[in-house]
């Protein structure tokens, strides 16, 4: 019983960790990004919603979040998952607008980064 237990806390964990439920693109050659509790994570669904952690938020919301980040530091670390299906254009549009605010310290997570 406190096997079966332990293997369902090791699938659940992951998800818990990373707020929303995403299929991460391959990557064949990836760089490990250290994740901090610093790094800011955007994610973006396959349905083309925006979340900051769990949260669901609007284009203005994720602005000012990014603005309060980035106050800490233009180095600060933001960490961008987008699933897999999105279109290269939202994708896009998200990592211009982390670049007009400043933000100097963008990654994209992909499934070899085990960001899943």
């Amino acid at each position: 019983m406190v096997l079966v237990l332990l293997i369902i806390f090791m699938v659940v964990t992951p998800y818990l960790e990373n707020g929303v439920e995403l299929e991460l693109p391959d990557a064949d050659h990836s760089e490990t990004a250290d994740q901090t509790d610093e790094a800011l994570s955007i994610s973006i669904t396959r349905d083309g919603r925006t979340f900051l952690g769990r949260d669901e938020v609007s284009e203005a919301q994720l602005h000012a979040a990014v603005d309060g980040h980035l106050r800490q530091s233009q180095s600060a670390p933001i960490l961008v998952r987008a699933d897999e299906q999105v279109a290269y254009r939202s994708v896009r549009e998200v990592f211009e607008s982390l670049r007009a605010r400043g933000a100097r310290a963008v990654a994209l997570a992909t499934d070899g980064q085990g960001a899943d």
